[in-house]
C-alpha cells in the first residue's frame, strides 16, 4: 500500500510500476516510456488530445469552458493524463487522482505547477481498498483497473489507500471529472458535501457494460436540479431524455468513436445562464 496513514495528504507514490513478468511486459513499458518520457511532453499530450477529441471524445472541447482560471478541479481516475493535461490549461488548481501504478509512472509528470497528483483510489470510503488490475495479451495496459471484482486472469490485486472527495475539504470547484470502471456511484456518494456546496460541473463516464441500471448514477444529481447532457459533435450538448438508449449508444465498448456515448456532462441549472455564450445546447 502506498500510505499507512488514511488521514493523512501526503500519500506515497509506490516505488516501482507492475511487474515485469515476460517480453510483452517489457515491450509494453519501453513503448510507453518512449511516448512519455523521450518524445516532448506538452507536444505529444497535444497530439493526443486533438486525436481524441476528433475520434471519439468531442467533449474535450468543452473542457475550457467547463473550468475556469478563477476555480478548482478534480480529475478522479486520472490514467495517463489526457483529461488532466487539458484541464491544467484552465484551471487555477487541479487535482488530480490516480491508484494504478502503471499509468502513474507516466502521470507523474504533470505533478507540477497548478496540478497536484494523488497516488490514490477516490470513493466512499477512506480506507485500504483493493484495486483489481486486469492484464491483457500484450501485456500490462493502463485500462481497466477497478475497485469493482474483476475476473483478473492473469492480472492481480493491490491494496490501496482510498479517500472520498469531501474528505479533503476543497475549496471552489468547479470541474469533477470522473471515469473509474464502474464505480462511479462510490465517488458521487463520496462527493456530496463537495457538490452541494459549489454546484461543480461534472463529467462522468456511464457504461451499460459496468452498470445494468446507468440511470440511476443521474439521480442523486438530478435531485440537485442537475441536467444530463451527452455531446456528439465538439463545442454541441444535447440535453438527455428518457428516450436515450444506452445499448444503441454503446454497441462496441472496444471500438469507441463519436457514436460510442460514454461521457455524460452533468451541469446545475444555475450555471446554464453562463454557458450559454460558449457552448450550443440543443434537445434531441
Amino acid at each position: 500500500m502506498q500510505n499507512k496513514n488514511i488521514n493523512s495528504d501526503d500519500f506515497k507514490f509506490p516505488r516501482s510500476t507492475l511487474p515485469i513478468e515476460n517480453l510483452k511486459d517489457f515491450l509494453a513499458i519501453i513503448k510507453q516510456d518512449i511516448k512519455y518520457f523521450y518524445i516532448p511532453f506538452n507536444f505529444y499530450h497535444s497530439i493526443r488530445v486533438k486525436k481524441y477529441m476528433k475520434k471519439s471524445l468531442p467533449e474535450l472541447s468543452l473542457i475550457k469552458f467547463l473550468c475556469s482560471p478563477e476555480g478548482n478541479s478534480v480529475d478522479v481516475g486520472a490514467n495517463l493524463g489526457l483529461y488532466s493535461f487539458l484541464i491544467s490549461k484552465y484551471t487555477k488548481q487541479l487535482y488530480a487522482f490516480e491508484p494504478n501504478p502503471y499509468p502513474l509512472r507516466y502521470l507523474k509528470k504533470l505533478n507540477k505547477g497548478n496540478t497536484r497528483i494523488y497516488p490514490i483510489a477516490i470513493g466512499s470510503v477512506n480506507d485500504e481498498v483493493e484495486l483489481f488490475i486486469p492484464k491483457n495479451p500484450k501485456g500490462w495496459t493502463s485500462n481497466g483497473a477497478s475497485l469493482r471484482q474483476l475476473d483478473l486472469g492473469k492480472g492481480m490485486k493491490l491494496k490501496v489507500a482510498c479517500r472520498t472527495i469531501d474528505s479533503f475539504d476543497f475549496r471552489d470547484i468547479e470541474l469533477i471529472k470522473i471515469d473509474v470502471e464502474g464505480c462511479e456511484q462510490d465517488v458521487i456518494d463520496g462527493a456530496m458535501n463537495t457538490i452541494k456546496d459549489w454546484l461543480p460541473n461534472i463529467i462522468i463516464e456511464n457504461e451499460i457494460f459496468h452498470n445494468n441500471n446507468p440511470l440511476s448514477i443521474f439521480n442523486n444529481l438530478l435531485e440537485l436540479d442537475y441536467n444530463a447532457y451527452y455531446c456528439k459533435n465538439e463545442g454541441e450538448l444535447i440535453q438527455l431524455d428518457e428516450e436515450f438508449n444506452f445499448e444503441k449508444n454503446q454497441l462496441d465498448p472496444s471500438h469507441k468513436d463519436k457514436n460510442y456515448i460514454q461521457n455524460f456532462i452533468m451541469i446545475h441549472k444555475n450555471k446554464l445562464d453562463l454557458l450559454n455564450n460558449s457552448i450550443r445546447f440543443k434537445n434531441k
